[in-house]
């Protein structure tokens, strides 16, 4: 499932936390924020990815995608059993997801005139997203842009929204067109892209919105919200969770069988 080359699947090094050989990003909000502010500074396009069961999957099966992993700036943990594998070989680490830095963006950005556009989900969820997150925290500068209907990354359609982007000029962008087109997306058009901090943020928008409800904390904090969206959207979830998912269960296995050997 893992070839050799990605062996042990995720490590403790002296001061990283490695998730198939790349560091990712362990501590908490705060922290995440002010590394969040200085890739602003940086005045690149900058790609975040939320690293969930489903995409460490990917990574695994795909090489393509493994490259984007591979070359991304900041990779979080989103996916709770990342978390506890991390804590399990002995690294102190942070769940930090899209849904939960979308909100606190906004509040941190407020501050510091942050520029946040927000794109992607069905038709007036982004700017449903944008209206609540500006009504809650009033003087934010958040507005949507809607993502066009494309059939591939690569479809000229894209043109459209990347001007508009460009005309915008945001600091922070959170593109939630789902894992993993929405990385797909910012590798292929990532030349072409005005400078700015990208997340991948998948239903950050649709939670923003008030279009999907959250789990309760609790159950996030014992890495239970994947049964809370299962109920929810059985038909769209089914196959990720109950089909896809246990094979984690290999990766969990090899981590700890490298952890012993050691």
């Amino acid at each position: 499932m893992v070839v050799e080359a990605w062996k042990p699947v995720m490590e403790a090094g002296a001061s990283d936390l490695l998730l198939f050989g790349s560091p990712v990003f362990h501590e908490g909000m705060e922290r995440l924020l002010h590394e969040i502010h200085d890739a602003i500074q940086a005045e690149s396009p900058y790609l975040v990815m939320t690293i969930n069961v489903d995409m460490a999957l990917e990574i695994i099966d795909n090489t393509a995608f493994r490259q984007i992993y591979r070359s991304c700036d900041i990779r979080l943990l989103d996916g709770m059993p990342l978390v506890m594998l991390a804590r399990a070989i002995g690294k102190p680490a942070s769940r930090n997801t899209g849904s939960d830095l979308l909100p606190r963006a906004v509040e941190y950005g407020s501050r510091l005139g942050w520029r946040i556009v927000i794109a992607g989900g069905r038709d007036g969820v982004s700017a449903a997203a944008a209206r609540h997150l500006t009504e809650q925290f009033p003087s934010s500068h958040v507005s949507a842009i809607p993502f066009p209907d494309v059939t591939s990354v690569d479809d000229l359609a894209s043109e459209r929204f990347v001007s508009a982007l460009a005309k915008g000029k945001p600091d922070l962008v959170f593109l939630c067109l789902g894992a993993p087109k929405q990385e797909r997306w910012f590798a292929h058009w990532k030349a072409k892209l005005p400078p700015a901090v990208y997340v991948g943020a998948g239903a950050a928008v649709d939670f923003a919105a008030g279009e999907k409800l959250r789990a309760p904390k609790l159950v996030q904090r014992i890495g239970l919200e994947w049964m809370w969206r299962l109920a929810l959207e059985p038909r769209r979830l089914s196959f990720r969770y109950l089909v896809r998912g246990p094979r984690f269960g290999r990766v969990i296995l090899e981590t700890m069988w490298n952890r012993v050997c050691h």
